[in-house]
């Protein structure tokens, strides 16, 4: 009989062998791995007396608190399906989520607690014996939402298990690290700290979100943090308190940063305020975790690269019909590997646009982006499918644009999208995040990057952008405020 190595075994094997260790930091309080596996076995315990089955789903809308952890590890423990979602969903996504997942259990930011009111007198000698295989349904992860309604992802125990093992692997994780993450538990970013964590037997600080860095950024050397998973605006937020006061981070091995992709700006904050760090530029999707990265050695000279693929991953560049193309050439992005997610959950003609399969049986993700390769086997992004556009009667590449924009030493981040007026005018508008204010020597300079017959219809410019919780741009809301201004 075949044995199957699932999420849950990892879990308990770390958990068995350093279970004196600490495994988090969160809220000033420290769990070892052994108080974590009593508290996931009683919350096992409560789902099987109350009849969770095999694939019923349980919604996690908890947010960065310690309940979430111990709810997503009881959820797999009795082979149910684990789905965090973001906890500042509008009400209306929230049904919409819940109505689709039609889940056995659904726990809130009410329910924080309900762990230590209710499961005081259940049994930690839960034993985990399941009925799946590691191509099984484990995890169902939500797309961002940033332009529309999120997408539930479905990920299989070996997806997440080969994604793991190749990150771990080019980022030389071992259980003498110590990782900072504020990132939301919702995003897979953010979760795969907390695999991470369990994978190797590593120290995980835990904060709730990104406000107050101040107190994050302080715990860097009082923790010894050694990796640092980023996005851009935590890069910037760290520089604004580094500004203010001199500090070394002599621990820091390295930065990570995916989401969204950093720039030659953000590239230069991070060697100045972390000079004895590596800086792991990465690329990927929710559908597939991640493609690719930047090795740190090629980051100065492929900065505009997403990389090459990551261990046990292959990427290529197709044409419209399906034909892999050479070096140079444009097309789409194409990934295959044991990481491709199994589908969107009950979306299946979505799944079929998205999901192919080779001669052999292989998973194929058609990304949907559009990039080319170098000579050297470096890829690069070019933008969405709608990323390019006809403006005023020819083609414009928004992402192009993008890029020569947020080169700019006064521009943090850059937006633009196509608006169509009631009375069907369209409107091509540049958002700005900067540290300046708006005049009309900045607005001259960001209309004479583009061509004389395509300048943009109007630029707003603010200090920042709103943003999801990820830390991504929200840019529906960005674009609502534009319309406004304008």
């Amino acid at each position: 009989m075949k044995y199957h190595y699932l999420l849950p075994h990892f879990f308990l094997d770390t958990c068995d062998f350093y279970q004196n260790k600490t495994a988090l930091v969160f809220d000033n309080q420290t769990y070892t791995f052994g108080k974590i596996a009593s508290d996931v076995r009683k919350l096992a315990s409560y789902f099987h007396d109350n009849r969770l089955s095999v694939n019923d789903r349980v919604v996690i809308q908890t947010g960065n608190v310690y309940f979430t952890i111990i709810c997503f590890w009881a959820t797999l423990m009795n082979d149910g399906v684990a789905c965090i979602i973001d906890p500042d969903y509008s009400a209306e996504i929230f049904c919409k989520i819940t109505e689709s997942l039609s889940p056995a259990f659904c726990f809130t930011s009410l329910d924080e607690n309900w762990f230590q009111e209710n499961l005081t007198d259940y049994s930690d000698q839960f034993y985990f014996n399941s009925l799946k295989n590691e191509n099984d349904l484990a995890i169902i992860m939500h797309t961002s939402g940033s332009t529309g309604t999120p997408k539930g992802v479905m990920l299989s125990h070996r997806n997440v298990l080969a994604a793991l093992q190749s990150i771990s692997h080019y980022l030389e994780l071992t259980e003498h690290d110590v990782i900072l993450s504020v990132l939301p538990l919702h995003f897979d970013y953010g979760l795969y700290q907390i695999l991470f964590s369990f994978y190797h037997g590593l120290l995980l600080i835990l904060e709730k979100n990104a406000l107050f860095p101040q107190r994050w950024v302080n715990k860097m050397n009082q923790q010894n943090i050694s990796v640092l998973p980023c996005v851009p605006s935590i890069i910037q937020l760290i520089d604004n308190v580094c500004v203010q006061k001199e500090v070394m981070f002599q621990s820091l091995r390295c930065i990570t940063n995916t989401g969204e992709r950093i720039t030659e700006k953000h590239i230069a904050l991070c060697q100045r305020v972390f000079p004895n760090a590596k800086i792991f530029s990465m690329f990927g999707l929710t559908e597939c975790k991640r493609c690719s990265f930047v090795p740190p050695r090629d980051l100065q000279k492929k900065c505009q690269s997403i990389g090459i693929p990551m261990p046990n991953l292959s990427m290529w560049i197709e044409d419209e019909n399906g034909n892999r193309l050479g070096a140079h050439q444009e097309g789409e992005l194409v990934v295959s590997g044991p990481t491709v997610m199994l589908g969107y959950w009950k979306n299946e003609s979505e799944t079929l646009k998205k999901i192919k399969e080779d001669f052999i049986g292989n998973k194929i993700l058609k990304t949907g982006d559009f990039a080319l390769m170098d000579d050297d086997g470096f890829f690069y992004f070019l933008g969405r499918g709608d990323f390019t556009i006809k403006w005023k009667g020819a083609k414009l590449s928004l992402n192009e644009m993008l890029r020569k924009i947020t080169v700019l030493n006064s521009v943090n981040r850059a937006h633009i999208f196509l608006h169509e007026s009631q009375d069907q005018e369209k409107q091509l508008m540049v958002c700005i995040e900067s540290d300046i204010a708006q005049d009309d020597c900045f607005t001259r300079e960001i209309l004479s990057i583009f061509p004389a017959i395509q300048k943009p219809s109007y630029v707003y410019v603010t200090p920042r952008f709103p943003a999801l919780s990820n830390g991504k741009i929200n840019k529906l809301e960005t674009e609502a405020r534009a319309i406004a201004s304008a």
